[in-house]
């Protein structure tokens, strides 16, 4: 550039080969760097000054290895006459063709180009925009080749044909441009081709840019990639507005195999806030496994491993919070939902999710194991709502609603979780009324046959719990099965060698209702009978480590009522 400049200020009649010596040492004393200029500069004049050369040559900066810091193996500049004398500045495609451009860094962190920079020290602020007499119809670099060596580092990096076209140069006018390269890294081992263009347009002020229409292609190479390689692309239309410091992006489409990811937003650099809404199609995880080098177990279906996504999400670098308002997963079998916030500074997660018609029988094909065949696949079709805390920090989980039902059964809970003291507390547990004569048999359970063809028609439970790794704390039990009302609290302690207290109030009870219809038995009958006397809850507590009273109000017995009965258990005494 500088050889380009005393050109142009040298006399047109003069043959300006005869000023390569002046210009090459003038070079090296503004630089210190040697200078080459090979072959000759060819001059024309009227009406363009135009100005073609062959090889030239900078030297490196001392203590760096390699041969010459650049070399331009053809050049060609043009400028318009008569606009020039008006201190307008029209040139016509500059061709560079050739260069190579060795970067360095020292084992003492010094670069090559540094005494380079320090040249440039005049403070150019104050002048207006010498864009603003700047016309150029193009500019154009062909076979370039970008040599990085990082010493410290031990890192080497190369950036080989590097083609670029810019087209005439106009402000609030769009611009072609294009780029091409292959670039080779040693740390990490990589080899990646990169094809982009776009149209880009600037306004005079350069405080508004804007590129349309872009598309960039990447073919990467690198062990750490499991595939021969991996492809992809990105298209898009991107906006920067410096005033009111805002950069926006939409229709941008991502795209490798049978992934199509797209996105479209903002990004607020004043208040440091992204606003991100993502489609991602298609996402096989199967294949992406393949690609990072993972694999998933081969009993597990294809099918489920193709997900859709959808999220709309916001976040602000200088609160460090992320905002989720919609994420969305599908896969044809599971349909999930959430929305929520993480503060990464707090490390705190607050997270609602919802997720509808979980099919369990479905699911479980699918992963490659089977459930029992005698259980209905209508119990194993699930909904699922929560809405949970956690803290990482604290590393505890507040969970204040968590619901799940399958049209049969409700269950519903909310309570909190120390994963660092591994402490449970459930201050609400509930199964809303059901029908166990409809729901048990679906899970493969028969009922006998019982003196009351209508008992066992509702089921309801409620409790809090307390629970941690060595005891159990039921509160507030409330069992309801039909009429009958079982209350108290339970407690168990030392799960590895259990003692049960409990102090428990039944309200009333017909047993007579729950007998069950007396039938000839046979044999095997009998064997089956004698099983089902050693299940006696009576037996089962006197075996037990356990103490307690059982407070009947009323029992209904083989026709006789009796009130006011207490049954007391201690485990050092029978009952």
């Amino acid at each position: 550039m500088i050889a380009l400049i005393t050109l142009a200020s040298s006399p047109f009649i003069m043959n300006p080969n005869d000023f390569k010596h002046e210009i090459e040492s003038t070079v090296k004393e503004l630089t210190g760097r040697t200078f080459i200029i090979d072959g000759d500069i060819e001059l024309s004049l009227f009406p363009w000054i135009g100005f073609s050369t062959q090889k030239i040559t900078l030297g490196n900066a001392k203590g760096f290895k390699a041969p010459y810091f650049a070399q331009i193996k053809q050049s060609q500049l043009k400028i318009r006459v008569i606009p020039f004398l008006s201190k307008k500045l029209e040139v016509s495609e500059i061709v560079i063709k050739g260069l190579v451009l060795h970067l360095a860094k020292n084992k003492h962190g010094k670069t090559n180009w540094a005494d380079l920079e320090a040249l440039s020290t005049e403070d150019d602020s104050a002048t207006e925009n010498p864009l603003s007499a700047f016309a150029i119809a193009g500019f154009s670099l062909e076979n370039a080749i970008i040599t990085w060596d990082d010493l410290p580092s031990n890192q080497h990096a190369s950036l080989n044909n590097i083609n670029l076209s810019i087209g005439q140069w106009g402000f609030e006018k769009t611009i072609p441009l294009k780029l091409s390269l292959d670039l080779a890294n040693n740390t990490p081992e990589l080899k990646q081709s990169v094809n982009f263009s776009t149209d880009f347009s600037v306004n005079e002020a350069l405080d508004y840019f804007q590129l349309q229409n872009t598309q960039l292609k990447l073919k990467t190479q690198s062990p750490l990639i499991a595939t021969d390689s991996l492809t992809v692309q990105l298209l898009g239309n991107f906006k920067f507005d410096q005033q009111k410091q805002v950069l926006s992006f939409n229709d941008i489409e991502i795209n490798s195999g049978r992934l199509v990811f797209k996105a479209k937003g903002y990004y607020n650099l004043q208040h440091q806030n992204l606003t991100l809404s993502t489609v991602i199609k298609q996402l096989d995880l199967m294949e992406w496994s393949a690609v990072i080098g993972f694999n998933l177990p081969k009993n597990v279906n294809k099918k489920m491993l193709i997900l859709n996504l959808a999220t709309d999400l916001s976040f602000n670098t200088a609160q460090q919070q992320l905002r989720v308002r919609k994420f969305r997963v599908d896969n044809g079998k599971l349909n999930l939902s959430a929305k929520g916030q993480y503060n990464l500074e707090s490390q705190n997660l607050t997270l609602s999710t919802v997720i509808k018609q979980l099919d369990l029988m479905k699911w479980s094909a699918l992963m490659g194991f089977s459930i029992p065949k005698n259980i209905h696949k209508k119990v194993l079709t699930l909904n699922l709502a929560t809405d949970l805390t956690f803290n990482n920090a604290q590393q505890q989980l507040q969970v204040s609603k968590f619901r799940i039902d399958n049209g049969k059964l409700n269950l519903s809970a909310k309570g909190q979780y120390d994963l660092e003291q591994q402490n449970l507390t459930l201050a609400s547990l509930k199964i809303a009324p059901f029908n166990p004569r409809n729901v048990l048999p679906l899970f493969g359970i028969v009922l006998p046959k019982m003196a009351n063809k209508n008992v066992l028609s509702t089921i309801a439970l409620s409790l809090k719990l307390e629970a941690n790794k060595n005891k159990a704390i039921i509160n507030n039990l409330r069992l309801n099965v039909d009429k009958t009302l079982l209350k108290g609290k339970v407690n168990i302690h030392s799960f590895s060698d259990p003692t049960v207290k409990f102090d428990l109030l039944v309200n009333k009870i017909n047993i007579d209702r729950y007998l069950p219809i007396e039938k000839k038995t046979s044999k095997t009958d009998k064997a089956s009978n004698t099983q089902t006397k050693a299940l006696d809850p009576i037996k089962i507590l006197q075996t037990l480590k356990a103490s307690g009273k059982i407070v009947i109000e009323q029992l209904k017995t083989n026709g006789v009522t009796v009130k006011g009965i207490t049954l007391e258990l201690d485990e050092k005494k029978a009952l």
